[in-house]
Parts: structure tokens; sequence; C-alpha cells
């Protein structure tokens, strides 16, 4: 199979570009990005990767792979030819080389699907370099597909490594532990029932009642206090004009 290696590196680099790259008519591989997760206790911290599984159900043609290759094609014809002669004889030239070349890979990755095909039915399994073994099980020939531990999609976890956590050894300074609670010797039930005595409320006629009593007495308090100076005020309000003009003329 001559274009293997060739059809294994599209699938690889569209896969980090694409979440689904199709082998028209057998599936479709499925990308999948994957947080950063939490192994070993806690203990481990597992950098972001982007998962492969294939997937039987995916059947219809997202064209992905064979617009890739036809570019490919396309740019190796170019380098043959540097002054463009060979594409200008190309039949179809009018129409644009480029659907020659889709024509043709559209051809080639059938070719190659049939053969991936015709592989997994013989063998039960096929290789892809680079990134992954499909395999075909069970009577009903159910694919599945595994990827190579080597092969890291993601581009937020490339470089990164799992990172070790190491417990501390004594508490951090930063953390101080809450005192023990101290636990009253005062029995419980006697302690609920003081606190948990409703208090008594005051009515509010009664209240109302002391405070109209208090101002009373403290107003004749102050009229008895300073009658002497309230007098002419007293008089103007306990008689009419008349009745101090009879007062004064005695």
């Amino acid at each position: 199979m001559n274009n293997l290696a060739t059809f294994s590196r599209l699938i690889r680099t569209q896969l980090l570009k694409h979440n689904r790259v199709s082998l028209p008519g057998l599936g479709s591989f499925i990308a999948e990005d994957q947080p950063s997760t939490l192994s070993d206790e806690g203990r481990i911290i597992n950098a972001p990767t982007r998962t492969v599984t294939f997937s039987v159900k995916e059947i219809w043609n997202d064209e992905v792979l064979e617009q890739v290759y036809a570019a490919e094609l396309e740019g190796a014809m170019l380098e043959l030819d540097d002054d463009e002669t060979t594409l200008e004889s190309l039949p179809g030239k009018d129409n644009g080389a480029s659907k020659l070349f889709l024509d043709q890979a559209k051809r080639d990755v059938s070719l190659f699907v049939s053969a991936v095909e015709s592989q997994l039915r013989s063998s039960g399994a096929f290789n892809f370099p680079g990134l992954g073994t499909m395999t075909i099980e069970g009577k009903r020939g159910e694919i599945t597909f595994l990827q190579s531990a080597d092969y890291d999609l993601s581009p937020e976890g490339f470089g990164l490594t799992s990172v070790s956590i190491k417990p501390l050894s004594s508490p951090s300074r930063l953390y101080e532990p809450e005192p023990p609670v101290r636990r009253s010797k005062t029995p419980v039930k006697k302690f609920a029932s003081k606190r948990m005595k409703p208090k008594k409320r005051v009515p509010k006629w009664l209240v109302i009642t002391l405070g109209t009593l208090i101002f009373i007495i403290v107003a004749l308090l102050l009229v008895y206090i300073f009658r002497v100076e309230l007098r002419p005020l007293l008089m103007k309000l306990l008689y009419t004009p008349a009745q101090l003009k009879q007062i004064m003329g005695r």
C-alpha cells in the first residue's frame, strides 16, 4: 500500500484542525478534547489531551482527506514542473486543474479505504503509522480504534507532562488549624433551657400609658417650679380679657 504513510500523516495533521476526518463508506475518526485530570488519589496532575476514536456510524463523506490529498498532488506536480508547462498541457485546464487533482484524490482515497477494510476482514487489524491501530472483533465485526500512546493531538497540552504533587510533611504556615472547641461542663439540658427561654414582652398599651403619665407629671412639676414666670401666660390662658380687667381692677 504505497499511500499508507501519506494518508496516515494527512489524517494526523487534519485531526489537529478538525474534530472529524472521514474514511468514506467505512466510518470517521472523531477527535475530542479532554481537560486536565487528577489521578493517583489527586497526587498527579495530567496534562490536557485530545483523544481519537473511530465511529462506524459516521460514514458520510466530509471530503477533508480528499481535499488535502488533492492539494498535495497539485503541489507535487508544481514542484516537478517549475514553468507550469505540464499544467498547461493537461486536458480540462480551462475548467481548472484543481478539479483533475480532486477527482484523482477521490479515486485514491476510495482505493485506500477499500484496502483498509480488506485487511481488517482478513487479519483483524490495520495499523496507521504514528496514529494508532484499528481492529475488528466479534461476530458483528465491530471496529475499534486504539490511539498510539506517543501521539498527542492537543495543542493546549503540547510539551506538557504529568506533574506529581507531594503532600506536605508539616502543616503550612499559611494554614492555621482552628483551636479545639472546649466543651462546657454545664449540662446541655440546663444550658439549652436558659437560652431558649422566651423573653416576656411588655404590652404596647402599658408603654403608652406610662409615657403619658410621666409627661403629665413632668409638665406639672415644671409649671409649679416656674409658676412666677409663667403667671402672665397662665392668666391669659385661664381668663378672658374682660375677667382680667376685673381682676386687675381689684
